[in-house]
């Protein structure tokens, strides 16, 4: 069965194969400890730089981005390297985060901690649907994930070009009603993927993969948790311009 995250997707997956008989195998709570390890590890690497000489705010939040993208992809590509690329990939982006929060707390005082507090909720509540079976995840319901997920990255990558000939669009930095919804709608997309790693990950421990793919599982729910984090920053941050 497909998932929307590309990290947890079949055809990533089959590389780790089967576990041989008496091996240990994945379960969903040693995920759950490794999540909150990497999560610890990406706090801690944020206190570190939001703590920083605002000179290195930058420099940390450039360096953190491309090598989270780095480690991000090496851990897609060759899941036997997540126990290592996972941590580091943990590591990377809570640099990146405590400078993108650190920036952010100067002009919107206050919002970095209301958008962890925000995302935490979040998490607990789309964890508390999916174990109460409120809401049962379906092929369906992935594949227009993966449809809206498309059409989010595309807005943003259009937003990107058009920022290097000062232009933007309304609906992405804007606190307006549209940009706010804009917004609405991208946090939303992104608290809804918590449930389709979640789903995903049981279906992974029922088929036996190897214990290692614990890491692996960790590191997908931490990719969707910094996404929803950065969604969460950008919405309070207009909410707080208003």
């Amino acid at each position: 069965m497909e998932t929307s995250n590309p990290a947890l997707r079949s055809s990533t997956l089959e590389r780790f194969g089967r576990t041989a008989a008496g091996e240990a195998t994945m379960t969903v709570n040693g995920t759950a400890t490794k999540t909150l390890v990497l999560l610890l590890v990406t706090a801690f690497a944020a206190g570190v730089v939001w703590r920083s000489d605002p000179t290195q705010w930058r420099p940390a939040m450039m360096i953190g981005f491309i090598g989270g993208l780095v480690m991000a992809l090496a851990t897609t590509f060759k899941p036997t390297w997540s126990p290592i690329t996972a941590p580091l990939y943990a590591v990377l982006e809570g640099m990146a985060l405590g400078a993108v929060s650190a920036i952010y707390n100067v002009s919107y005082r206050g919002v970095p901690m209301m958008a962890v507090g925000a995302t935490m909720v979040t998490a607990l509540l789309m964890f508390a649907l999916y174990r109460s079976r409120i809401i049962t995840v379906t092929d369906r319901m992935r594949n227009v994930a993966v449809v809206a997920l498309l059409g989010l990255m595309g807005t943003y990558l259009l937003q990107f070009v058009l920022g290097f000939f000062g232009m933007q669009i309304p609906a992405i930095n804007g606190s307006g009603i549209l940009g706010i919804g804009f917004s609405l709608l991208a946090t939303g997309l992104a608290a809804f993927f918590l449930l389709l790693d979640m789903d995903q990950v049981e279906k992974m421990a029922k088929s036996g993969l190897p214990k290692a793919m614990e890491w692996y599982g960790a590191f997908s729910f931490l990719v969707t948790l910094v996404w929803l984090y950065l969604e969460m920053l950008r919405l309070l941050s207009k909410l707080n311009r208003r």
